[in-house]
């Protein structure tokens, strides 16, 4: 019978405190769940906010690069005929400050009608032939490197043919098709890296021009130029510019949405997939696939404050839990007195 009535005296003891305690904890959880959404909710709309503006800067840093093809453009449409050292005068001057473009070229467009004259007029140019204009294939039109020039890699060879590379010549022709820039996919040329090469075909009247050459009135008229660069290069100078440190980012591009290719990953790195986005444009005839996730470490300072109202319910609760204790002893002892 005693051993009874002492269970019944601490479940009236502890029974209360318990109760206090449970309900304390059940307030911090609430509060820290309803904290924990809102801050979530406010680092998500702010990393929305982030990469909007991130991928905002890229077509910006895209258009940068594009501009160097239209300086070029400009160029050739304001003279009469570019001869081979003004191309190279202007195209070092401007690979100076674009020291992450790997090169630069002019390609006319030759019928297969007026091959053999272009033969004559390439060798004179250069004092020899490339293998493509000795041996050329069947194509209804072609088009060999005129012009080209680099500063830290090797430069195209002069007379290669890109109607003889897929890729390349479906750039061009869309180039032509819409006249605006056109980039292609990765294209490896010989034992370089992988690249992207960017086309703007154009096409001028200069009837009233004098040339002291009729092909340099034709292949002045007609024609492509293009810069060709690494994608690498492009994504980390654009990282460094924009200090990004605490996101990894996926490249794709595709045609329309279809074809979808992998252009750049970031180096391997661990990432948390709480925060996923894609973000989508078009910039030079392809639609871009931008995907970010953030690394580890990156909650590391927002989740401060759930820790923290978790530890201080915590106390709060076992201090509480410990005065009503406190005062039911007393409440006893003042009985039993």
């Amino acid at each position: 019978m005693k051993s009874l009535i002492d269970i019944t005296n601490k479940q009236k003891y502890y029974l209360p405190v318990y109760l206090v305690f449970i309900i304390g904890i059940s307030c911090t959880s609430i509060i820290a769940a309803y904290l924990n959404n809102l801050e979530h909710t406010k680092i998500e709309e702010q990393f929305i906010q982030r990469t909007d503006n991130i991928t905002d800067n890229f077509q910006i840093h895209l258009d940068d690069y594009n501009d160097t093809v239209r300086l070029l453009k400009a160029f050739f449409l304001s003279s009469e005929f570019v001869e081979k050292d003004e191309f190279e005068l202007l195209s070092i001057s401007t690979l100076l400050y674009k020291n992450n473009v790997s090169g630069m070229f002019f390609i006319p467009n030759v019928d297969p009608d007026n091959l053999e004259k272009y033969k004559i007029f390439h060798e004179k140019t250069h004092e020899r032939l490339s293998p493509d204009l000795e041996e050329p294939t069947a194509q209804k039109i072609h088009y060999p490197v005129l012009y080209s020039a680099s500063l830290n890699t090797k430069p195209i060879d002069l007379g290669k043919d890109f109607a003889n590379i897929p890729q390349l010549k479906n750039t061009i022709e869309l180039s032509k098709l819409t006249s605006s820039s056109s980039m292609s996919e990765l294209v490896k040329i010989g034992s370089s890296k992988p690249q992207l090469y960017i086309f703007h075909s154009f096409t001028m009247n200069n009837e009233n021009k004098k040339y002291t050459d009729i092909l340099q009135r034709y292949y002045s008229t007609a024609g492509t130029i293009g810069i060709h660069f690494s994608i690498e290069e492009l994504v980390s100078e654009f990282i460094d510019r924009n200090h990004i440190t605490d996101l990894n980012l996926n490249i794709q591009i595709s045609e329309q949405g279809k074809n979808i290719k992998t252009i750049y990953n970031s180096p391997e790195s661990k990432s948390t997939k709480r925060l996923n986005r894609t973000n989508n444009f078009e910039s030079l005839s392809q639609t871009w696939h931008i995907n970010y996730t953030p690394k580890e470490n990156y909650y590391i300072v927002q989740e401060w404050i759930e820790l923290l109202v978790i530890n201080i319910g915590l106390i709060l609760s076992s201090a509480l839990s410990y005065y009503y204790f406190s005062l039911l002893k007393r409440s006893e002892k003042d009985k039993e007195t």
